[in-house]
């Protein structure tokens, strides 16, 4: 997949973000402190649950103020990603926000082999996942990362 397009997607997905985190209207979530001590540990924090209830909004909440880099594969631009692809998400991010502590994965879940990635990763950075599909907890998480996650609904 081309940089270029990975590089749009995530400035527009920011400037969308931002956008929604400036609006005054963002409902406190039980859970907050709970979750923020969890990305003191080494496991991946995964946030699910339905579409639309406020995952990927919690998500930036919960790392405002950290050195981040993010992306929603819930993005018709991003379709065509691949698993070879995320070594160029890498890349990006790097070019994009420099060094960087934490990341976090919006409906990764929608990218086949996104468990070998984040099992990956999750030596070097703290990761965030967001997702509201059934995949998210199916037996290749389980397989890639037992132990290693957890989950607030």
């Amino acid at each position: 997949m081309n940089n270029n397009i990975i590089k749009k997607v995530i400035f527009d997905q920011e400037a969308l973000i931002k956008e929604k985190l400036e609006n005054n209207n963002i409902i406190n979530r039980l859970g907050f402190d709970k979750c923020k001590k969890t990305l003191a540990s080494p496991n991946v924090l995964l946030l699910s649950g339905l579409r639309r209830a406020g995952k990927s909004i919690f998500g930036h909440l919960l790392l405002k103020g950290s050195k981040y880099a993010s992306i929603n594969f819930d993005d018709e631009r991003l379709i065509s990603f691949k698993t070879e692809d995320f070594n160029s998400l890498l890349e990006t991010f790097y070019s994009i926000y420099g060094d960087f502590e934490y990341l976090l994965f919006d409906e990764i879940q929608n990218i086949k082999g996104w468990e070998l990635f984040i099992n990956r990763l999750r030596e070097k950075y703290k990761i965030v996942i967001t997702g509201s599909n059934a995949n998210l907890l199916s037996g290749d998480l389980a397989t890639h990362l037992t132990g290693r996650y957890s989950d607030y609904v």
